[in-house]
């Protein structure tokens, strides 16, 4: 894929919706990475945006390279969060990948060229200022206080 980048600035949240809409509708399989020792937003937004991909029946797989904090058990498929990509069968069909709440790929703690190789697109979504835009599209607004309200607002 060619490396195109975009970047949400408020006139411009628009044309990055429908980017990812875009991307909703031409993809089957998706990835979607948080970083590791995550937080309630990290497994909030993963978790929120699996549910709605398996909603319109997408394949849907989540991963945190870490040990998950019990607190969060409730949230919905808590339980299917795989650590490892090795763990993931996609049969080498493409995916794309959104990365949620990670101001860079070392948070993530994973073979980032792997899934750059794989992945037909990379979605960055972020709050965080530091956000090094390592995406295609990069959805990063730090005037937004957590990832999973950027996820809701989408």
């Amino acid at each position: 894929m060619k490396e195109k980048k975009s970047t949400v600035k408020a006139a411009g949240q628009k044309k990055i919706y429908g980017e990812i809409a875009r991307i909703l509708e031409d993809n089957k399989n998706f990835l979607v990475i948080t970083h590791v020792f995550p937080d309630g937003d990290a497994l909030g937004s993963i978790s929120a945006l699996h549910v709605f991909l398996k909603k319109i029946n997408r394949k849907s797989f989540m991963i945190c390279n870490s040990d998950l904090p019990y607190q969060y058990k409730f949230l919905p498929f808590f339980n299917d969060i795989k650590r490892n990509i090795g763990d993931i069968a996609f049969n080498g069909n493409k995916f794309a990948c959104f990365c949620l709440d990670c101001a860079d790929e070392e948070r993530m703690n994973l073979d980032f060229d792997y899934v750059r190789k794989n992945a037909s697109v990379v979605v960055n979504i972020d709050h965080h200022r530091s956000n090094n835009l390592f995406g295609h599209i990069n959805m990063v607004d730090s005037n937004k206080s957590a990832t999973a309200e950027m996820v809701y607002d989408f």
